[in-house]
């Protein structure tokens, strides 16, 4: 369970970084929680899920498009018109009458349809095919500076218009048509519906009633409404494709009288017996459309705003690390210079609780303000400007207590690499001279300069009975040495050792010297 909780602890990503520490180890350069490294695991794995969902997304083409549109209109010489021009859309018409009798069969022509063309300022008869349907449909391109008119006329009175195959019905007939109650003609117009995805059309139908009166006659007139759509599907460059759309048309009946109908077309064209028209032209003002599929750059900016909007929640653990670990800085320095101070128990009974350390109870109010005061104590203590001075003052000590020829000699001379000979081979092995002692007295008593000798790592490394190995003799020496009136004899000795050292120090230099 340890092992798995220190795990989790290892993959906090919201540490906090323990400046004040210069330690090689992991652990004394960042602190980290358990709590942390779990919130670390889930964000991590639903930032992986959602980034994969993304990623799908996009890959799938499932992503919703960003669309922005504006209204144009085409001029010579634009762009808009090379378009036109090149992919030449086409109007679908559809002319059928209400009517049990034909009015377009060859055999029996009743109504001519005319088309005159403004562009080409020609004016010849549509065709009717024989299919089974009683309709005229048409196809119109090069829509683009062009109107349509058709023009709907009686057979009898136009028989120039005629091919050979045609032929008028009779008057007879004729009229039997013309006198139908309600007579009515449905212009069907075939619009587009365009889909981004697949790059399809998709037909729609729009209808408008022409109809017919014994007095009366009408015009329908049809703006036709374009659209361009830009799709632009590339993933990391621009790559735009660009599809001409029918988006629909407005239409608007106008009606006259049949003797003014019929004089504007015969002045105009020279066609007699009109009894209708469908005039048919685009729009030159249309909506360009421009459909930016996102890319792949978006969708990493889109992941990552979600990830830190996500990733706020890092603030709070922040806190929560930072408040644990000056609490954990706080109980190692209390156990450090109060071993007693993990010892002490916390009982509850009968919803009571109380302090015990040993056999003795505590006052609980006098641990609680122990603990804040000695707090207080080391917030300054520890202070990194303290701790500075703190150090200034133990030089001014040692250069009070310590002659300045050895002061000189301890920063010329430096620790030199002990080395021993192997009897199988001519190979040397390192030695480390501080690792063969097992505590403090062992040290103290071969006078080895131990880099570690007051290092709390190595008191932490022993266990806290086996560092006080000294015997009682030794111990109580030490203790009159350590009084105020034995400060002077104290000195002498640090200084007679120094000598000492210095002089070992010398001596393996020179013996080293000469071995070169």
């Amino acid at each position: 369970m340890n092992s798995f909780m220190n795990t989790i602890t290892k993959l906090d990503g919201f540490f906090v970084s323990f400046s004040p520490s210069f330690g090689l180890g992991e652990q004394k350069v960042f602190y980290k929680s358990v709590w942390g490294g779990m919130a670390t695991i889930i964000i991590l794995t639903f930032v992986f899920v959602y980034s994969i969902n993304q990623f799908i997304l996009w890959g799938s083409g499932d992503m919703i498009y960003k669309i922005s549109s504006q209204s144009k209109t085409i001029n010579v010489g634009s762009h808009l018109e090379s378009l036109f021009q090149k992919n030449d859309p086409i109007q679908y018409l559809d002319i059928q009458f209400e009517s049990s009798i034909n009015p377009f069969d060859n055999n029996e022509m009743i109504i001519l349809p005319l088309l005159y063309a403004n562009i080409e300022e020609t004016l010849y008869l549509l065709e009717y095919q024989d299919d089974g349907f009683q309709s005229l449909y048409l196809e119109l391109n090069n829509q683009l500076f062009n109107d349509f008119n058709i023009i709907l006329v009686k057979c009898i009175g136009n028989e120039e218009y005629l091919n050979e195959n045609q032929k008028c019905a009779s008057q007879e007939y004729s009229d039997q048509f013309f006198n139908q109650i309600g007579l009515l003609s449905i212009v069907t117009i075939y619009n587009e519906e365009f889909d981004f995805s697949t790059k399809t059309y998709s037909d729609t139908e729009t209808y408008v009633d022409l109809p017919f009166d014994t007095i009366l006659s009408s015009e329908v007139r049809i703006f036709t409404n374009y659209e361009v759509i830009e799709i632009n599907q590339g993933f990391l460059f621009q790559q735009s494709e660009q599809y001409i759309v029918n988006r629909g048309s407005s239409a608007q009946i106008y009606t006259y009288t049949k003797d003014y109908h019929k004089k504007l077309y015969e002045r105009d064209l020279g066609v007699l017996e009109v009894i209708g028209s469908v005039y048919l032209q685009m729009n030159p003002t249309i909506f360009y459309v421009r459909n930016q599929y996102p890319t792949i750059s978006e969708v990493l900016a889109n992941i990552g705003s979600i990830i830190q909007t996500i990733l706020l929640i890092r603030y709070m653990f922040y806190a929560l690390n930072r408040k644990q670990l000056n609490s954990y800085i706080q109980s190692q320095i209390l156990s450090n210079y109060y071993p007693e101070w993990k010892d002490i128990k916390k009982i509850k009974k009968n919803k009571i609780s109380s302090c015990v350390l040993d056999d003795k109870k505590i006052n609980k109010t006098s641990i609680q303000k122990f603990e804040k005061e000695v707090t207080e104590i080391l917030n300054l203590k520890f202070d990194y400007i303290n701790l500075i001075y703190e150090i200034h003052q133990m030089q001014k000590i040692l250069q009070l207590i310590t002659p300045s020829d050895l002061l000189l000699n301890i920063h010329s001379n430096q620790s030199k690499l002990q080395f021993q000979a192997d009897q199988d081979s001519n190979e040397f092995s390192i030695q480390n001279a501080w690792s063969s002692y097992d505590d403090y007295s062992n040290t103290i008593k071969q006078n080895n300069l131990d880099p570690f000798l007051f290092s709390y790592y190595w008191k932490t490394k022993m266990k806290d009975n086996d560092i006080d190995k000294i015997s009682s003799p030794e111990n109580e020496q030490l203790q009159k040495q350590c009084k105020p009136t034995q400060i002077k004899e104290n000195v002498d000795l640090v200084v007679d050792e120094l000598r000492v050292q210095d002089s070992k120090i010398r001596l393996e230099n020179n013996e080293q010297m000469i071995q070169d």
